[in-house]
Parts: structure tokens; C-alpha cells; sequence
């Protein structure tokens, strides 16, 4: 049986010019995303005199696992898994800044991978898609590698300056943002078929093509652990749902006609949260990321 034709020149001349428009745009959109999380920092600031002395910078950084739940459509119908998805490896960086006593603002960079894999290739895209004609029936996973990029608002349940304190104190918090997800993926046997070189029935963001990005919406729990003021330990799930049902690189369809649908994804993560400065009257002026006090 002869393997289907998987790079044709015309798709993969409009998935690379789609994907190049799109990063463009995309990179605006971050940019947007740091420039409005310092822009609020300053405003606060500005209309909060008196809790401008509770200000505490902050980075964070943690591990965990992601994977994918499942998908929903616009009308909120969640389509079939045609995968059983496994968990993946999370990292997660941050930078935000407690102003007042509950509200935090951050940005956070999070690399992730999603995995999972299927007894034989039965989706309801075959037939449908052009990459999806005569497959062998033979056992299936996709890969799924990428960042994302979220601006967040975080609000803790209990109040806290960030002044240092010698009580350690539990502090359960919420959270909500979106931003922008990052990736590139694949759909592969899990070995090669007899006579072909290669695996990789589909790819997308690989090789000439142009890392692919999708917007996303995201919310969160979870409680930080410590002193205030000095190290904490964090423990948080967030789920987020991208704008985009190729998570598992794979498109859904319904009697012929593709669904539009979310990918919804959730994260486990835990790490440490390291305070770089706390926001003095006496120490306004300094960078908050300097390790050495000069004026600017």
C-alpha cells in the first residue's frame, strides 16, 4: 500500500504563510502583555500612594506535569478523545508584583508538552483530511511541544503586606488571565511501517514551517506556603483552554464537516516563589531586579 502524500508544496506554502502571519501578530500581543504588566505596577503606584510601601517583587519557577483533557466545541458539546492522553513534562517561569494586600499581576512563561497515543489511527478525520487517507492500522502518538506566554491576576484569600514576617502562614489563592500558546506538533507511528522510511504520518511547525500560535484563556488555584517576604513554596492547577482543536495533532470531525472546537488542558505544578524586592518608600527609585541598590 502506497503511504499518503503528506507535504504537498501548496499545504505547506499556506501553513507556513499562515503560521508567519500569525507569529507576527502574536509577538505584538506579548509585547502588549509586558508592557501593560508594568504600566499597572507604575499606576497603582501613582493612585495608591499609601500601599505603594507594600509593593513586593517577585520571580517564581516550578515543575509539574500537563496534558490534554479534551476538546469542546463552540456550542459546549465535548467531542470523543480519540487518544489516550498521558501526562508531560511543565516548567514554569514568572515575574509579578503583590500590590496591596490580595491582588498580585504576573506574566508567566511555561514550557510544555502534551503526549498521548491510540491502538490504530480510527479518527474522524479520515477520509476527511487529506493527510488522513490510507493509513496503515498500526499504533499512533502525537507530540505536542511549545511555551505559552499569559498575563495573570492573581487574588489571595488572605491578606498579606509581603513585609517580612517569622509566622509562616498558608495563603490559598485564585487566578485568571490568557494569553498566547506556542507549538509545534506531530502525529507519528509508534514504529515504522514495513517499506517506509519514516514514521510521521502529519506534522505541523516542524521542519520549513513556522511555529504555530493560538490564543488561550486560563484560570488557576492553588496556595503558597511560607514567611512572607522570604521564600515561598507554591502549589498550583491551572487549566487553560486554547483557541484551537490541533492540540493533539489531529482535527475533529462531525458527518464530514470539521469542528471548531477548544482544546482544554490542565497543568499540576509546584516550585518556589523568591522575592526580589519589597516596595519601601525608602527604596523607590532602585530597580526591583538589581542586585546592586543604585539609583537609575
Amino acid at each position: 500500500m502506497e503511504a499518503p502524500n503528506l507535504n504537498s508544496k501548496i499545504s505547506q506554502h499556506q501553513i507556513t504563510g499562515l503560521a508567519t502571519d500569525g507569529f507576527t501578530s502574536s509577538l505584538l500581543f506579548c509585547l502588549m502583555l509586558i508592557y501593560l504588566f508594568f504600566i499597572s505596577q507604575v499606576s497603582f503606584a501613582a493612585h495608591h500612594p499609601k500601599s505603594s510601601g507594600r509593593t513586593e517583587w517577585s520571580v517564581s519557577g516550578g515543575v509539574g506535569v500537563s496534558f490534554l483533557d479534551f476538546e469542546i466545541t463552540e456550542n459546549f458539546e465535548i467531542l470523543k478523545n480519540e487518544f489516550r492522553h498521558k501526562p508531560a513534562m511543565l516548567l514554569e517561569l514568572g515575574a509579578s508584583a503583590l500590590m496591596g494586600k490580595r491582588w498580585e499581576p504576573g506574566i508567566r512563561f511555561s514550557f510544555m508538552s502534551l503526549y498521548g497515543e491510540s491502538a490504530s489511527p480510527d479518527f474522524s478525520a479520515v477520509g476527511n483530511h487529506v493527510s488522513m487517507n490510507e493509513l496503515y492500522e498500526l499504533p499512533v502518538e502525537y507530540s505536542t511541544k511549545g511555551g505559552e506566554l499569559s498575563g495573570l491576576l492573581r487574588f489571595y484569600l488572605r491578606k498579606s503586606s509581603g513585609k517580612r514576617s517569622e509566622k509562616p502562614m498558608i495563603n490559598p489563592f485564585v487566578e485568571a488571565g490568557g494569553g498566547l500558546t506556542f507549538f509545534s506538533n506531530e502525529l507519528r507511528y509508534k514504529s515504522i511501517p514495513f517499506e517506509e522510511e519514516s514514521p510521521v504520518i502529519f506534522e505541523k511547525g516542524k521542519g520549513n514551517q513556522s511555529v504555530f500560535s493560538v490564543s488561550h484563556l486560563a484560570v488557576g488555584a492553588g496556595v503558597k506556603i511560607g514567611k512572607p517576604g522570604e521564600r515561598n513554596f507554591y502549589v498550583l492547577y491551572s487549566g487553560k483552554a486554547v483557541n484551537y482543536d490541533f492540540m493533539d495533532a489531529v482535527h475533529n470531525y462531525t458527518n464530514g464537516e470539521r469542528n471548531h472546537a477548544w482544546g482544554i488542558i490542565s497543568k499540576f505544578s509546584a516550585g518556589i516563589v523568591i522575592p526580589l524586592f519589597n516596595g519601601r518608600k525608602e527604596d523607590s527609585g532602585h530597580l526591583p531586579w538589581s542586585p546592586v541598590r543604585s539609583k537609575f
